[in-house]
């Protein structure tokens, strides 16, 4: 495959970097649930 260079350099530019606290907000996280039942694990065969 051969590119121009203007669509190399196109393609590898690096996206802004976006604030870590941004980044974490923007997840909406407290949307997913994370309950579950506690697992006590199985009975082991001895």
């Amino acid at each position: 495959m051969v590119i121009s260079v203007e669509e190399l350099e196109r393609l590898t530019q690096l996206a802004p970097k976006q604030p870590f606290l941004d980044f974490m907000e923007g997840l909406a996280l407290s949307v997913i649930n994370l309950d579950r039942e506690d697992d006590r694990g199985r009975d082991a065969e001895l």
